[in-house]
């Protein structure tokens, strides 16, 4: 047998995106001389401020989930559920676009630390040719001036993300049979088994 719902609330989301300084970043190498970074240390962005926007107050928000859920149960003879497996696929929609730390466009590095700057813009110019030329240059993916904005992001929409759960149960034993057997195991019953009081009558 299959029930099916729909599903629709609120939720509370917290989140702190976080980032690690690539080994082949061009500043890689000084930040770990100077004691900024190490190898696979993740660092919090938010206060970093990759893109020159505080959203430190969007760190904590309320989310909207919907989705649908659908549970298959397995029957015995006799009609009682022996096992059951659970899909449900969910999204959420949120109301910030900083989920990823990435949103609109390159800010300017000198006004950053030196860790902001470096995990601001990752690309160099070995990665691109590798990539080829569908890259681009490093000019589109990197701050070049206030008069000429590059996109980093995508800032008509805000964040969303959705997940897909998968859960299985199995029946082990109902009632409380197993426990009736051992007592009828151990003798511990009134009137009977090891614990029988014998008596004697008396004239």
């Amino acid at each position: 047998m299959m029930t099916v719902r729909a599903f629709v609330g609120l939720a509370q989301l917290q989140h702190n995106p976080e980032a690690q300084v690539d080994l082949d970043n061009p500043a890689y190498t000084s930040l770990v001389e100077r004691g900024l970074t190490s190898p696979g240390e993740w660092h919090s962005l938010p206060e970093l401020q990759t893109e020159g926007v505080d959203y430190s107050d969007e760190l904590s928000l309320t989310t909207l989930p919907f989705g649908i859920s659908a549970v298959i149960t397995g029957q015995k003879r006799g009609g009682a559920p022996d096992w059951y497996l659970g899909l449900e696929l969910g999204f959420r929609m949120t109301s910030t676009d900083y989920l990823d730390d990435v949103s609109s466009f390159y800010s300017d590095p000198t006004a950053m630390s030196a860790l902001g700057a470096a995990l601001s813009a990752q690309s160099n110019e070995d990665l691109l040719d590798e990539i080829g030329p569908e890259a681009g240059s490093m000019t589109a993916h990197s701050y070049i001036g206030e008069d000429i904005p590059v996109i980093r992001g995508n800032p008509v929409n805000n964040d969303a993300y959705g997940t897909f759960v998968v859960s299985f149960g199995k029946v082990l034993e109902r009632g409380n049979g197993g426990f009736n057997r051992t007592r009828s195991r151990y003798g511990n019953k009134r009137r009977s088994g090891l614990f029988r009081r014998n008596t004697r009558t008396r004239f």
